[in-house]
């Protein structure tokens, strides 16, 4: 018992370190981009995590986490993961098996989260808001210098540590629905509505259309729900005065301001409509191979099509996106479930509203590509199932004691093989590929985006 409560903890460590880390702006002490930096972050807790696994302790937790997910749940799973084996292996490039044993390890790392306590939950996810909030706190600063100095408020400028607005908008949706949680306790009240207002000034200023749509659909959810009332018209207000803010520094003629009204997709619906075109009845089947859109984009553009649905219906197939796509309705269903049961335990509502801006906004930004992001959707998600399973109108919870599946040699012997695979393959990736340049854009699993064409037996024997 002391064994396996001293595992837990080590696990429990591994995830906090893990949210934290993500967030800590050390990429100039390694001299490399932001992105590199929260990939090899990300990558170094994923190995970590999945060497945890080979402990016996941790054997009864992932058993146990499995037989709560469920028999639907689980084929979901099972079909997306075998529809990507079968598109990496008719693409059969190096590219494509990384970012599928990628996936793999991210769906490890979910299951990891589902036995972790509700208090522990909290903790995780305020270091996340904590570091976070430094990051807005810096970021309103570098804005009201550079308003009163009448420099051009540059995405540079204002978003710290970001080389793109958007990577940063991604964070924030994350965090805003979360922040509700805090809303409730008198003595964070107050500054918790200035972050919001905060955050949505961010937001306007950047002209993120998207994230303030999808905070809208937050807002909506969260007005449907007559115990959080008061944290509805404290959301509706912080961003009524952000937008009061907004309009005047537009009147005030500060440049650099995105404008938040503009017209168009900025070249979304030309992109999906060449992916559709390009489309045929092998993709019900399978795809052309994770991350094989940076070449699909031409000239290599973008590094995905900013449409998480058609973005594993390319590469992927149609079969991985029937799977996943079932596991998530499960997932949410059984969410919903519980917060309309139980409307008082306003953290898993909140951590249902993030979970829920998350998938909307990856219907328009990559929010399944980027590190920070991709993370925190699969910890959330974990953590969510986690608390439902806790839940009282639950007959037992995933840690209950359940039928011990022995964990075979063989079992160890292939997580084994997939991390030495993996992390050959990431090392391959990204000491080949920067030794041409591209432009910043073309960003996939490393920047810049350009895959490495070379089969998978050429990358790992090399």
């Amino acid at each position: 018992m002391i064994g396996q409560d001293k595992s837990k903890h080590f696990l429990v460590l591994l995830v906090v370190l893990f949210v934290a880390a993500l967030q800590v702006p050390l990429a100039g002490l390694f001299e490399m981009s932001e992105h590199n930096y929260q990939r090899w972050v990300q990558a170094f807790f994923l190995v970590l995590i999945a060497i945890s696994g080979l402990a016996p302790s941790f054997h009864h937790r992932f058993t146990a986490s499995l037989q709560w997910l469920g028999p639907v749940f689980l084929s979901g799973i099972f079909l997306f993961l075998i529809g990507g084996a079968v598109s990496v292996s008719v693409n059969g490039k190096a590219y494509a098996a990384l970012e599928y044993l990628h996936w793999l390890l991210l769906l490890f790392v979910l299951t990891s989260c589902i036995g972790v306590a509700p208090y522990v939950a909290r903790y995780a996810l305020g270091c996340f808001l904590f570091l976070h909030m430094l990051s807005v706190m810096v970021g309103v600063l570098n804005c009201s210098f550079a308003l009163f100095s009448g420099n051009s408020l540059w995405a540079q400028i204002v978003y710290p540590n970001n080389g793109n607005i958007r990577f940063f908008n991604q964070i924030q949706v994350l965090a805003i629905p979360l922040l509700l949680f805090f809303l409730p306790l008198k003595r964070f009240q107050v500054w918790v509505a200035l972050l919001i207002a905060a955050e949505f000034f961010l937001l306007f200023i950047g002209g993120a259309r998207g994230a303030c749509l999808t905070l809208v659909l937050v807002a909506v959810l969260v007005g449907q729900c007559r115990q959080w009332r008061r944290q509805f018209y404290i959301l509706v207000s912080a961003a009524a005065a952000a937008g009061v803010l907004y309009w005047l520094s537009l009147r005030w003629g500060f440049d650099g301001i995105q404008d938040l009204t503009r017209s168009g997709s900025s070249g979304r619906v030309a992109m999906w409509s060449a992916l559709l075109r390009e489309l045929d009845w092998r993709y019900l089947f399978y795809g052309a191979g994770p991350g094989s859109y940076t070449l699909f984009s031409g000239n290599l553009q973008l590094g995905h099509p900013h449409n998480a649905i058609l973005q594993i219906l390319y590469e992927w197939g149609g079969l991985a996106l029937c799977g996943l796509l079932t596991s998530v309705a499960v997932m949410m269903h059984r969410a919903l479930v519980y917060v309309r049961g139980r409307p008082l335990d306003g953290f898993a509502f909140s951590v249902f509203l993030s979970l829920v801006a998350a998938l909307a906004y990856a219907m328009v930004d990559g929010v399944i590509v980027m590190p920070v992001s991709q993370s925190m959707l699969i910890i959330l998600a974990g953590l969510l199932m986690g608390l439902v399973a806790a839940g009282p109108q639950q007959v037992a919870s995933p840690l209950a004691p359940v039928r011990r599946v022995p964990f075979s040699l063989a079992g160890k012997g292939g997580l084994c093989l997939v991390l030495a695979v993996y992390m050959r393959l990431i090392e391959h990736e990204y000491f080949v590929r920067p030794t041409r340049v591209y432009d910043w854009d073309m960003v996939r699993f490393w920047v810049p985006g350009e895959p490495v064409v070379e089969s998978i037996l050429g990358a790992i024997f090399y």
